[in-house]
C-alpha cells in the first residue's frame, strides 16, 4: 500500500479500542479516513485468541463502527491509502490473516513485479489480491512461527526484512504482526518520505494535511503500561509516547518488557 495509517494493541484483558487507545485518539484515527479513504480493516483476537479479519471498501468514517466496540485482547486497525493502480476491493484491504497471524504494512514496494520475485511459483499462486503488501506478508511467513515467537525468530524476521530492503532501498517497510500472544513491530522507515503529490491530488495540499503528515510520517510510536502495549503511525496524538527504535524488530507481550532485535544490513 502507498502510505496508510494503522494502530495496534495487545493486552492481558479484553478491551474496546476506545479504552485501549482513548476515545479521542480513536476519533482522530477515524477522521484520517477523509484522506486515507480507500477502505479500512480490523484484525482482532477472538475469544479463542485467533486473529479474525473484517474489512470494508468504504472509508472508515462512513461505515458502521459497531465492530470497534467488541472487546478483544489485541487488534490492528487500518485506514487505507491505495497505491496507484491497486483496486479497492476486499482482497486488497489490510490487515491480512494467515498462519495464525494478522499483518499490516505501511509503505509501497514498487514496481510490484520486482516484489513478486521474492516469492516462489507456489507462493505467488497463493496470493488472493494484487498488493505489494500481501507479497511482503507472504515472504515474511517463511520465517514466522505458527506458535510462540522466540528471539531467534525475531532475528530471522530481521534477515527477511533485509532481503526486501535489498530490492527496495528507499521503501517504507514498517509492519505490524499480531498473534494470540504477541504483537511484533517492524520499524524500517526507509527514505522515500511523505507522498505529498499523491495527497495533493486528493485535494490535500501541504497546508491542509492532517497532523503528523510531515517529515516524521513514517515513524512509529509506542506506549506501554503493566498490562498492555500500544503502537501507532503518526496522525493521532502520540504525546508522551516513545518512538520505536529505528531499523528494528520489536516483540511486545502483555506484562513483559519489549524485546528488540536490530535490522542490520
Amino acid at each position: 500500500m502507498f502510505m496508510s495509517r494503522m494502530m495496534a494493541f495487545i493486552s492481558r484483558e479484553p478491551q474496546k479500542l476506545a479504552a485501549a487507545f482513548a476515545e479521542d485518539r480513536v476519533s482522530a484515527f477515524i477522521a484520517l479516513s477523509s484522506l486515507h479513504a480507500d477502505g479500512w480493516g480490523l484484525c482482532r483476537l477472538n475469544a479463542a485468541g485467533i486473529p479474525e479479519r473484517a474489512v470494508a471498501t468504504t472509508p472508515l468514517r462512513d461505515d458502521d463502527l459497531a465492530t470497534l466496540d467488541t472487546p478483544t485482547r489485541g487488534a490492528i486497525i487500518y485506514a487505507r491509502f491505495a497505491s496507484a493502480g491497486s483496486a479497492v476491493n476486499d482482497a486488497n484491504i489490510q490487515p491480512f490473516t494467515a498462519s495464525g497471524w494478522g499483518f499490516s504494512h505501511n509503505g509501497a514496494l514498487s514496481p510490484i513485479e520486482t516484489a513478486r520475485t521474492l516469492l516462489s511459483t507456489h507462493e505467488r499462486a497463493t496470493l488472493t489480491g494484487t498488493t505489494d503488501s500481501e507479497v511482503y506478508f507472504t515472504a515474511l511467513r517463511r520465517v514466522i512461527p505458527e506458535g510462540e515467537m522466540s528471539p531467534r525468530d525475531l532475528v530471522a524476521i530481521a534477515r527477511a526484512v533485509n532481503e526486501v530492503r535489498a530490492l527496495f532501498p528507499d521503501a517504507c517497510l514498517n509492519a505490524f504482526l499480531l498473534s494470540t500472544t504477541s504483537l511484533v513491530i517492524i520499524q524500517s522507515e526507509g527514505t522515500r518520505g511523505l507522498p505529498a503529490a499523491a495527497f495533493e491530488r486528493r485535494g490535500y495540499p501541504p497546508r491542509a494535511l492532517p497532523p503528523g503528515h510531515d517529515d516524521g510520517y513514517n515513524r512509529l510510536w509506542m506506549t506501554s503500561d503493566p498490562h498492555s502495549h500500544r503502537v501507532a503511525t503518526t496522525g493521532v496524538d502520540v504525546t508522551r509516547w516513545q518512538p520505536l527504535t529505528p531499523d528494528s524488530v520489536t516483540l511486545l507481550r502483555p506484562g513483559e518488557k519489549p524485546l528488540i532485535v536490530p535490522i542490520r544490513p
